[in-house]
């Protein structure tokens, strides 16, 4: 590699950091709430831990290799055909493993949950209510109370 394309992919390599960059940071919050919230959660967190880690190192590593392969192709006189498939490649792992990592994150949402009974209405008692309702002198009467009056 010669000074000028090393020089030339490390700046390629910062210019598209900074692009992914806020994305990154999203990632670390995640893996930083994960682990702040795993003795409450540990199932739930162990999901989320696992799917940010996939995300954040899938982020980074195709980032790298992005770039590599195009200083690579530049430097060998490939055509942009070539350059094309191969990033074609690259973005069909980066989807899969973004898959994976993305169901990693909805498994986290849902394990765990227990189902809650569901509410019902209460029952209401045949006829009047036996005991009147009592409205303060100081609150003043409103149709919904008229009405259960």
């Amino acid at each position: 590699m010669t000074p000028t394309s090393s020089s030339s992919a490390a700046m390629s390599l910062l210019t598209q950091s900074a692009y992914i960059c806020p994305l990154l940071m999203v990632f670390l919050v995640g893996i930083v709430l994960a682990l702040a919230r795993w003795q409450r959660h540990p199932a739930a967190s162990g999901f989320a831990l696992s799917g940010f880690i996939v995300l954040l190192s899938n982020a980074v590593l195709m980032l790298v290799i992005q770039v590599f392969v195009v200083d690579n192709m530049s430097r060998r006189g490939g055509t942009n055909a070539q350059l094309g498939t191969i990033l074609s490649v690259v973005n069909m792992a980066r989807i899969l493993i973004n898959v994976i990592g993305y169901s990693l994150l909805i498994v986290a949402v849902f394990i765990g949950r227990s189902a809650r009974p569901r509410r019902t209405e209460p029952e209401l008692p045949d006829g009047p209510s036996k005991a009147p309702s009592v409205v303060p002198a100081d609150r003043p009467q409103t149709a919904y109370r008229e009405r259960m009056s």
